[in-house]
C-alpha cells in the first residue's frame, strides 16, 4: 500500500488521527494507554521531541523520581500501546486514511495512505432481525435470502450467515460486534405483523461511530413479497462512497 510519511501530514490531521484512536472502543478500557498515546502524539507532532523513558515514567506514569534502571514500567506500557495500535487497525481502524506507528523507541510517526489505490468493497454485516417467535424463520429467510442476491453482486463483501445466526441472543454495543466481524457497516432492524403484512424496518449503522446512517421500510404480504425491495434498497445505498469517500 502506497503512504507519505509524517513530513507530508498536516499536524492537525496527525493530532486528529491520534483522538480518534484514544476515543475508540480499542482503547476504551485503558486510560493509562489514552495518555500514553496523546502525550506521544503531542511530543512527536507539536513538539517535535521524542520523549525520554524518564519523562514518561513521571509525566504519564506518575512515578515521582522514576528510575528506568530499577523500574520496566514504561517498557512494558509502551508494548501494550505498541499492540493495541495493532488491534486497532486489525479492525476498527482497517479502512483509516492515516495510520500511526510506533517504532522500537517512543517515537510516534504518521502516514497517510496516498488516495487513488483500489476502492475497497464494504463489508456488511447483517444482525439477526428482531421478531416474535413466531416470525423468525421469516426473518432469517429475508437475512439469507438478502445475502445470497448481494453477495453475487460483488458490490459489497458479506459476514457470512453462520456468524450472523450466533450474534442471534447476545446483547451489546453494535460497535463491538461490528468490530469482531471486522465490518465497515452493520444492517439491523425488526420484522412485525400488521394488518396482515409483513413489515420490515431495516437501519445501516456505521460500524465504528455506531451511527445511523440510512433507514428503510417494506411491506408485504409474505416475506417474500419485501425480499426485492428490501435488497433494491440495499444495493442503492451509497456505502461505498461512505467508506472509500466521494469518487
Amino acid at each position: 500500500m502506497d503512504m507519505t510519511h509524517t513530513d507530508d501530514i498536516a499536524t492537525a490531521d496527525c493530532m486528529g488521527q491520534v483522538e480518534r484512536i484514544a476515543a475508540s472502543l480499542t482503547f476504551a478500557r485503558s486510560k493509562q494507554l489514552q495518555r500514553l498515546l496523546r502525550f506521544l502524539g503531542e511530543r512527536a507532532f507539536i513538539s517535535l521531541a521524542t520523549p525520554s523513558e524518564i519523562e514518561i515514567g513521571t509525566l504519564v506514569m506518575q512515578r515521582k523520581d522514576f528510575d528506568p534502571q530499577a523500574d520496566s514500567l514504561v517498557r512494558k506500557e509502551v508494548r501494550r500501546l505498541r499492540d493495541k495500535l495493532k488491534a486497532y487497525y486489525d479492525l476498527e481502524g482497517r479502512a483509516d486514511a492515516i495510520r500511526l506507528l510506533l517504532g522500537g523507541g517512543y517515537g510516534l510517526t504518521c502516514e497517510k495512505r496516498i488516495s487513488g489505490g483500489p476502492r475497497r468493497r464494504p463489508r456488511l454485516l447483517a444482525l439477526p432481525l428482531r421478531s416474535l417467535p413466531a416470525l423468525r424463520d421469516d426473518a432469517d429467510f429475508l437475512i439469507e435470502e438478502m445475502l445470497l442476491r448481494i453477495g453475487g453482486t460483488g458490490d459489497l463483501e458479506l459476514v457470512s450467515m453462520t456468524t450472523v445466526l450466533s450474534l442471534r441472543n447476545r446483547v451489546g454495543d453494535i460497535r463491538e460486534f461490528a468490530a469482531e466481524a471486522r465490518a465497515d457497516f452493520a444492517l439491523e432492524g425488526s420484522l412485525r405483523e400488521s394488518d396482515g403484512q409483513f413489515v420490515l424496518t431495516a437501519w445501516i449503522i456505521h460500524g465504528q461511530s455506531g451511527t445511523a446512517l440510512h433507514s428503510g421500510r417494506f411491506a408485504g404480504g409474505t416475506a417474500g413479497d419485501i425480499v426485492n425491495s428490501f435488497t433494491d434498497w440495499l444495493r442503492e445505498v451509497p456505502l461505498g462512497i461512505a467508506l472509500n469517500g466521494n469518487p
